[in-house]
C-alpha cells in the first residue's frame, strides 16, 4: 500500500472513530430512556392511584380492597427495579465508552491496530442479559400490579 493510500485509509478510520465516539457519547446520555421512562411513569402512576384508593377506603371500608397493600408493593418494587435498571444501564454504557476511549488512544499511539479496536468494541457491546432481566422484571411487576388491582375491583 502506498503512503497516499495509507493516509486515505487512516483518514477514513479517523472519521469512523469520530462518528463512533459521538454515537457512544450520545448513547451514554440517552440509552434506553423511553422504555425506562414508560416503566417509571406507569409504576409511579399506579402507586399514586392505589394510595389514593387506599386513602379513600379508610373512610369507607378498608376491607373493600384487601389486596391494596400487595398492589402497592408490586408498583413500588417495579419502581425500584426501574431505578436499578437505569443505574446499571448508565454504568454499563459509561464502561463501554471509557474502554472505547482507551482503545482509540492505543490505536492512535500505534500500539494497537484497527481490527483489534473494532473487535474489542464488538465484544463489549454484545447484549447484556442482566439489564434485559431487570427491565422485564419491572414490566412483570407492572402487569402484576394492574392485574391484581383490576381483579380485586372486578
Amino acid at each position: 500500500m502506498t503512503t497516499e493510500e495509507q493516509s486515505a485509509v487512516r483518514s477514513a478510520r479517523a472519521s469512523y472513530v469520530a462518528d463512533r465516539w459521538e454515537q457512544l457519547s450520545t448513547m451514554e446520555k440517552e440509552s434506553a430512556a423511553d422504555a425506562w421512562r414508560f416503566l417509571m411513569l406507569m409504576h409511579a402512576g399506579g402507586a399514586v392511584a392505589i394510595l389514593s384508593l387506599m386513602g379513600s377506603l379508610e373512610s369507607v371500608r378498608p376491607e373493600s380492597l384487601p389486596s391494596a397493600p400487595l398492589v402497592l408493593l408490586y408498583f413500588v418494587v417495579g419502581l425500584l427495579l426501574v431505578g436499578i435498571g437505569k443505574a446499571v444501564n448508565y454504568y454499563r454504557t459509561e464502561y463501554i465508552f471509557r474502554m472505547w476511549r482507551n482503545d482509540v488512544e492505543q490505536y492512535y499511539k500505534e500500539s494497537s491496530d484497527f481490527d483489534k479496536l473494532i473487535h474489542n468494541d464488538n465484544e463489549r457491546t454484545k447484549s447484556f442479559i442482566w439489564l434485559d432481566l431487570i427491565g422485564w422484571a419491572s414490566f412483570l411487576f407492572l402487569i402484576a400490579g394492574f392485574g391484581t388491582g383490576g381483579y380485586a375491583l372486578w
